[in-house]
Order: structure tokens, then C-alpha cells, then sequence
């Protein structure tokens, strides 16, 4: 094979360029397939469970109304402001120090699929009340 003519700098008479060897930003690296994985039933997003959901800027606790391509509509819907403790919260609801503002009675809320960074399947009763 034949050696490819190294680049100089006209300036500096130095080479130009990443060393042999060296990963450039445009390479493709070898990708490792994780093991083939059954994940049905793992997901909250189904319409009548109760969830809990983050977004890029808010997170929500309500009941899965509908789910289309591009939103989640909740109903039964509370802005959740401040969770405290985030395991506790999880796992016991909502605490004394937590944040938790309801919706108006009937207002239903669209959350755009591309902006949820989070969802869990919610165990405890909704709020009924803000907290």
C-alpha cells in the first residue's frame, strides 16, 4: 500500500494534522448491541395509569386520558413544583415539603412527547388538593 504524503505547514514546516492513530470527529466507532431485552409492560404511558412525569422544564402527576404520536394527554393533572426528598417522593407520595399544585377541576393537560426526559408508573392516589 502505497504511504500517503504527509501535509507541511508552508508556514512552520511542520506536519499538519491529527497523529496516526488519533480519533477524528467524523469516525464511526464500533457500536456494543446490548442484549436483547423483553421491555413490554414497561411502559407507564398507557392510557388509565396514574404517572409521573418530567419534562425538560416541569413534571406532572396525572392519569394517562390519551397517548397519540406526538402528545400525552393527563387528566386529573397536577403541576409538581418541588418533589423534596425525589426517592421518598416516589416511593411514599407526595410529603409535607413537597410542592404540588392541582389543575382546575376538568382541565386536561397535552405534554409533548419530545420533551418528556422521564416517566414512572405512579402508585399512590392522585392529589386531590394542592400540597
Amino acid at each position: 500500500m502505497a504511504q500517503r504524503k504527509k501535509k507541511v505547514s508552508k508556514k512552520t514546516g511542520r506536519p499538519v494534522g491529527r497523529p496516526p492513530g488519533s480519533r477524528s470527529v467524523g469516525r464511526p466507532r464500533k457500536v456494543v448491541e446490548a442484549p436483547e431485552q423483553d421491555i413490554r409492560g414497561f411502559n407507564p404511558l398507557e392510557v388509565g395509569n396514574n404517572v409521573f412525569v418530567q419534562t425538560v422544564t416541569f413534571a406532572y402527576l396525572g392519569k394517562v386520558k390519551a397517548v397519540t404520536k406526538e402528545a400525552l394527554i393527563l387528566e386529573e393533572v397536577s403541576w409538581v413544583s418541588d418533589t423534596h426528598r425525589f426517592s421518598t417522593f416516589l416511593a411514599q407520595g407526595p410529603q409535607q415539603e413537597s410542592e404540588i399544585e392541582k389543575f382546575p377541576e376538568g382541565m386536561d393537560s397535552r405534554i409533548e412527547r419530545a420533551t418528556i426526559v422521564n416517566s414512572v408508573k405512579w402508585p399512590h392516589p392522585l392529589p386531590t388538593e394542592n400540597i
